[in-house]
């Protein structure tokens, strides 16, 4: 948009005026080739470039999303399209190639034109015999490749993948698992393969297997089925990284705010819980934070009970240092209707009335509708985040 080369310039996705706290949400590839990696934060960007702040702007963002994705749907049923996130989406042509009389590299670079001659994105693709292959010939190869196109069989992945070091570069293998993994001392998807099942089963349960299966280059997962798959949910919350220090009694009123959020919620879908968890995480000059979960006696929806029960494991844990990070969580959902019917008292039925009476003004005429009082002193932060799309600008 701004006419520029993203192969030649440096410039990086991030609102500087937040502070230099700031997360840097994505760096153009002539940035990267200087080793300056995505999601750092602003103060970790060389000093020594002359670097471009392109603020976020989400509307614009999903506006070319939605473009991408009615490409795709030029070439493939929508049924055959699973959206893995805003920037990603895994297409299932098998069907497709005998119909358009193309090979899937063919028909790949067809999809990848008409994106850059509509949008002027350059956009990747892995291509492969299954799911997963696809997705690590797409992190792993293809922007290495001619094209930007990669393709992974399963003799492919034994060859250029089964040594790949480290092993958070392979999709499903987060830093957690990979610290376990280096602990059984295997560090290459080589050493995960002739590591035996039970002993990964053993390690991580049901997860093991999926870890022994991809490290063969196996997956059994159809795009049809993964796009319709709704899991049931156990859990939620809400977080926050703030860019400046919060002392703990400034940051109870976000907390109060983030509370709201969650009683709404519950009730709006109909659900109690009997399981919450907070996590507080201090200033980086201190380090360190914790997280904490309390069992609540009965299964609840009510926002007071939950303001009760965060009060204390707030108070019991906090510290008074400078914290850049909070997060809530409730968990051991349950539907109302399998609730005890004593779980109101007539006060508590008041409450409940009036919360659902407001989460359904603020769904009908917006978020920021209705607010608490809190919501307008100095530190709440809830009607600035309402202006947000994903924590960024919305613009």
């Amino acid at each position: 948009m701004r006419g520029l080369d993203p192969f030649t310039t440096d410039l990086v996705v991030s609102d500087k005026s937040r502070g230099l706290g700031s997360v840097v949400l994505a760096v153009t590839p002539h940035l990267k080739s200087f080793g300056v990696k995505s999601r750092c934060r602003v103060y970790e960007l060389p000093q020594d470039r002359d670097i471009i702040y392109a603020k976020p702007r989400m509307k614009k963002y999903i506006e070319y999303s939605c473009k991408i994705y009615e490409i795709y749907l030029r070439y493939v049923d929508r049924q055959d399209i699973h959206i893995y996130s805003i920037d990603e989406a895994f297409l299932d042509i098998t069907h497709y190639l005998n119909y358009y009389q193309l090979t899937a590299k063919e028909l790949a670079m067809k999809i990848l034109a008409d994106i850059y001659q509509e949008t002027k994105i350059t956009a990747t693709c892995g291509i492969g015999e299954n799911m997963f292959l696809a997705k690590v010939a797409l992190d792993c190869l293809a922007k290495h490749h001619e094209n930007n196109i990669a393709y992974l069989s399963q003799e492919l992945f034994y060859k250029y993948i089964w040594d790949i070091q480290p092993l958070t570069e392979i999709w499903g293998i987060g830093d957690k698992i990979a610290k376990r993994l280096s602990k059984m001392n295997i560090h290459t998807l080589r050493e995960l393969a002739q590591t035996p099942l039970e002993k990964l089963e053993k390690e991580f349960g049901v997860i093991g297997h999926e870890l022994h299966q991809h490290a063969h280059g196996i997956d059994d997962s159809v795009v049809s089925e993964v796009r319709n798959y709704k899991p049931q949910d156990k859990s939620f919350g809400y977080g926050q990284v703030f860019y400046s220090d919060y002392n703990y009694h400034d940051l109870y009123t976000i907390l109060m705010e983030n509370i709201d959020e969650i009683a709404t919620e519950l009730i709006l879908k109909k659900l109690t819980c009997q399981l919450i968890s907070l996590g507080i995480g201090y200033s980086r000059e201190i380090g360190g934070g914790f997280s904490r979960q309390m069992t609540l006696p009965i299964k609840t929806n009510s926002r007071e009970k939950l303001r009760e029960a965060f009060h204390k494991l707030y108070f019991d844990n906090i510290k008074d240092l400078p914290i850049r990070r909070l997060s809530i969580r409730v968990g051991k959902l349950e539907h109302e209707d399998f609730v005890q019917t004593d779980l109101f008292t007539d006060n508590q039925k008041k409450e409940h009335d009036l919360i659902k009476a407001i989460g359904e003004i603020k769904n009908k005429f917006g978020k920021s509708s209705i607010n608490m009082a809190i919501s307008y002193t100095e530190k709440a932060t809830k009607i600035k985040r309402n202006l947000l799309i994903g924590g960024h600008n919305a613009e």
